[in-house]
Order: C-alpha cells, then sequence, then structure tokens
C-alpha cells in the first residue's frame, strides 16, 4: 500500500490559507487531498485499511 508510505512524507502538513497542505511532493490537486485525508484518520486513531 503505496499510500502508508506517502503518509510518511505528509507527516508536514499545515495550514495554508485555511488550507491544509502537506510537503511541495504532494502539491498535486485530489492526490493530495486523499493522502492528506487519509493520514488525518491515522492520526485520529481510526484504520481506514481494511
Amino acid at each position: 500500500m503505496p499510500i502508508l508510505s506517502l503518509c510518511a512524507e505528509a507527516d508536514v502538513i499545515r495550514k495554508v490559507d485555511g488550507h491544509y497542505v502537506p510537503g511541495p511532493r504532494f502539491a498535486r490537486g485530489s492526490c493530495t487531498l486523499s493522502v492528506t485525508w487519509f493520514c488525518y484518520q491515522r492520526r485520529r486513531g481510526q484504520e481506514v485499511t481494511s
């Protein structure tokens, strides 16, 4: 699951102009949102993986 490895990189998420923006590697629209959401859910202690 590549998303898990991506999560490590996306851990540098910060809020910019009301939007949560991860590192430059993930500045790619919906892909960024997916990784950001996934990592956020993991941080909340919820298992998103089946």
